[in-house]
């Protein structure tokens, strides 16, 4: 087992394609921020937003519906 790198156990991201690290990233990361930084080898990964619209519209729905899940359990603890 690699000890450099976090466990992808249960974690939301991806590996960086230069490096292989992996990249923790949740939801409100690919939908607000407009790059991530591999924190190994230092690479940025952004994306083409007009692109990926309906992707990232998808993943909002997404989000919006874990929220109100999440909501939801909370209320009827």
């Amino acid at each position: 087992m690699d000890t450099n790198k976090p466990s992808q156990e249960h974690k939301p991201g991806l590996a960086c394609p230069e490096c292989g690290f992996f990249i923790n990233m949740s939801i409100e990361d690919i939908l607000y921020r407009t790059g991530i930084q591999c924190a190994s080898c230092g690479l940025q990964l952004t994306m083409n937003r007009n692109m990926s619209n309906e992707a990232l519209q998808a993943l909002q729905n997404l989000d919006t519906a874990i929220k109100n899940v999440n909501h939801l359990k909370q209320k009827y603890k």
